[in-house]
């Protein structure tokens, strides 16, 4: 795991403590990393275009944050699936 994943990874537990230990479980799934490292690099972009004093960098930070938005959705949607189906036992990485 990278620090990019675990710091999304993080973000995402912190923005959503309700649904923690169905992150957690999630977060076996390399597609679930993936959207933790998009989403931890979205919340860098956007954090850097904030503080950028150009009239444009307000609007591509508003893009970022509505990337955000639609990472964290289909972030918890593919986890709420995961949980529904669980991959078979010989499918499942070995701890």
């Amino acid at each position: 795991m990278c620090r990019e994943q675990k710091s999304g990874l993080a973000r995402l537990l912190i923005r959503c403590p309700d649904r923690r230990d169905e992150l957690v479980r999630a977060a076996r799934s390399p597609t679930i990393m993936d959207f933790c490292e998009a989403y931890e690099l979205s919340w860098s972009a956007a954090l850097h275009w904030a503080k950028v004093p150009r009239s444009k960098a307000a609007e591509i930070a508003t893009e970022y944050r509505m990337l955000i938005i639609a990472i964290e959705q289909d972030v918890l949607l593919t986890a709420e699936q995961n949980s529904k189906h669980p991959r078979p036992l010989e499918a499942r990485p070995r701890l």
